[in-house]
């Protein structure tokens, strides 16, 4: 295939593209293949860098990331920036990945996200388990400035400072409407619990339970004070006990239309409570170590838009 001329104005008719998505799957001949269409994408982020509202590098490989991300690089109404990068297995990228990625995040990522800041509202970071001890977003977290009007952060990290990312929420408690934290060395709930701050906008929480530093649960109870305000609640990671589960529904969920939770055993029980307790629910994920022996589901019972019951392998 004849590569596109990236310095063309084959972008200058698209008058009402919004939005940027790139992605690139983990083979090798579409990593060497992104490698050579740098310019394209460059390109199509200069021509497009006025209307340009949305920005997702949704899988591409870490040392793309400083091209794309150029220094000269503005989007003056970028609501939305997604990065998620990985490891590929091209010999470039697996040379000294940790420091390259350390520079990734000190040359490219922190600038871009900080010359944007003012009209940012939604910020996701995925980072690979991949960099091997090295994964660390203290150069990120700790230099990023305050992003006024976010709304919405997720992140992912195998390992990350807890009080660099505890300070970076906190900063953002009373803008903040939705936060998922997943694969962090401390669960989402902690990472609020600790926070003086609080989070008086917040309708959407996702993340686990559970840390490496506290193998048990914190309390439900804690989890309970967002209630009256959350309309979606994801609880990942490890499995909920009937009786934790049965406690947590006993809050008043009166706004909830979103809920995924894992939970030890189901019975017809569970969705008679699940039922009377949450009125407005739309979306249900349940993720079930075992059924009880009077399991029994009703389907016209249910008034589900969505609706996911897995077998959940201990």
């Amino acid at each position: 295939m004849k590569r596109p001329d990236a310095g063309g104005t084959v972008f200058s008719t698209c008058q009402n593209v919004s939005s940027i998505h790139v992605a690139c799957s983990g083979f090798n001949h579409h990593v060497q293949a992104l490698y050579g269409y740098h310019p394209l994408i460059t390109t199509a982020l200069a021509q497009l860098s006025g209307q340009l509202r949305s920005l997702c590098l949704a899988t591409i490989p870490y040392l793309t990331v400083d091209a794309v991300l150029s220094p000269s690089l503005v989007l003056p109404q970028l609501e939305h920036f997604s990065i998620r990068y990985f490891l590929a297995v091209d010999s470039r990228d697996r040379k000294d990945p940790d420091a390259k990625h350390m520079n990734t995040i000190q040359n490219a990522v922190t600038p871009f996200v900080n010359r944007h800041r003012l009209t940012l509202r939604s910020l996701e970071i995925i980072v690979p388990a991949d960099f091997y001890g090295n994964n660390d977003l203290i150069p990120l977290f700790s230099n990023l400035k305050c992003i006024q009007n976010l709304e919405l952060f997720s992140v992912g990290v195998g390992a990350t400072s807890i009080p660099a990312l505890s300070k970076f929420i906190e900063m953002h408690a009373l803008s903040l409407r939705s936060i998922k934290v997943v694969g962090c060395a401390s669960s989402a709930l902690r990472l609020l619990k600790d926070n003086l701050t609080s989070f008086p906008q917040l309708t959407s929480l996702a993340g686990e339970l559970y840390d490496a530093e506290t193998p048990h649960k914190l309390p439900i109870t804690y989890l309970c004070q967002y209630a009256p305000t959350l309309s979606r609640l994801h609880i990942l990671g490890k499995l909920l006990q009937d009786k934790d589960l049965r406690l947590l529904l006993s809050a008043s969920w009166v706004l909830l239309e979103d809920f995924e939770v894992g939970v030890s055993l189901v019975t017809t029980e569970t969705f008679d409570s699940l039922i009377g307790c949450l009125p407005l629910l739309k979306s249900l994920v349940l993720r079930v170590a075992r059924f009880g022996k009077d399991y029994e589901v009703s389907l016209p019972h249910f008034f589900f838009g969505k609706f996911i019951v897995s077998q959940y392998c201990l």
